[in-house]
């Protein structure tokens, strides 16, 4: 289904649009039409990119709390291990 819209372009918009219908043998309504179609589309892709960027921010402050868990957890272990190596005979109950 087609709908009819009407617009107030500039003069100078309405000539060159009429100068490279000629010159391409094209319609104007086809060219408006593949111009309104090429906006829509660069507003979804914007929109995408928004979305995303949102998506990488949101991801980025989880990766950091989930990497300071990581660093936690190993400092940690290497407390324990340091802890281990510092007990009279290395920790280990099968020294006689």
């Amino acid at each position: 289904m087609k709908r009819e819209i009407r617009a107030i372009i500039s003069t100078d918009i309405y000539e060159e649009l009429q100068k490279r219908c000629k010159m391409y043998s094209c319609e104007e309504g086809s060219v408006i039409q593949e111009a309104l179609t090429c906006f829509l589309k660069n507003c979804k892709k914007e929109e995408m990119r928004e979305s995303m960027r949102c998506g990488y921010q949101e991801m980025s402050t989880i990766n950091k709390e989930y990497a300071e868990l990581a660093l936690d957890i190993d400092e940690n272990e290497l407390c324990t291990y340091e802890r281990v190596l510092i007990i009279p005979g290395g920790g280990s109950d099968n020294d006689s």
